[in-house]
């Protein structure tokens, strides 16, 4: 539910009108943010082809992205809030 407390990289791109893989409107957007359980749409968006294979390859890309930068990369599980914006939050895929 941290993800309904405050905007992320998609939700932007959403209230920019650059993502259409969604089909999420800004009013849709915002009603989604103030849904604070997990409903249908979410569900379906989670079964999302594009959204699965993201999950699947994340391990791998990561793996990846290790051996070839030689260094170790961790996965951070915590999700960050902007100090400045506390209404702006991002997860990071990955920490060197």
């Amino acid at each position: 539910m941290l993800r309904k407390m405050g905007l992320g990289a998609s939700d932007v791109s959403i209230y920019l009108g650059t993502m259409g893989t969604f089909n999420k409107t800004i009013d849709s957007l915002i009603t989604d943010k103030l849904t604070m359980r997990y409903t249908d749409q979410d569900r379906e968006i989670s079964e999302k082809p594009s959204v699965r294979m993201g999950k699947d390859l994340e391990d791998m890309v990561l793996a990846k992205a290790a051996a070839s930068l030689g260094k170790p990369i961790v996965k951070a599980k915590e999700m960050f809030r902007m100090i400045k914006y506390p209404y702006l939050t991002m997860n990071l895929d990955g920490v060197t």
